[in-house]
Order: C-alpha cells, then sequence, then structure tokens
C-alpha cells in the first residue's frame, strides 16, 4: 500500500496519566490509513479515552514521513 500505515505499535514508556499506557494497543486501529492522512486521522480514530495527548501528538508527526522520503530521492 503505497504511502499507507502497514503496522504500528506503540511502546509506552514514561508517561504522565494512566489513560497513556492503557491507549497504546488502540494505535493498531491506524493500520491502513494514508500517512498524508494522519494529522486528522488519528483523532478521528482514537477519540477520547481510545488515544491519549502525548501519543496521538507523536503519532500525527508520522504525517511527515512521506515528505522526509520525498526529499531522499
Amino acid at each position: 500500500m503505497a504511502g499507507g500505515l502497514t503496522s504500528v505499535h506503540a511502546v509506552p514508556r514514561v508517561l504522565p496519566y494512566e489513560e497513556c499506557p492503557l491507549a497504546a494497543p488502540n494505535v493498531a486501529g491506524l493500520v491502513g490509513a494514508r500517512l498524508a492522512d494522519l494529522g486528522g486521522g488519528v483523532l478521528a480514530r482514537l477519540p477520547g479515552i481510545l488515544g491519549c495527548t502525548r501519543l496521538n501528538d507523536a503519532l500525527r508527526a508520522v504525517t511527515e514521513v512521506p515528505v522526509l522520503a520525498a526529499a531522499l530521492t
């Protein structure tokens, strides 16, 4: 799948709230999403307690991977 997320796994380390480690398994719901769509897609697929602010921020940063990859070629 060109530009699509084929796998994702979150390993929670030091996080401030108990909801954050509990949200880690939910990132699997992003598999199949286009990387370019993760900016808004993360919040749509991991709303409320399904996500965590810190985790969501890190996942939304993945949106820029295609831009960075294009700069390498």
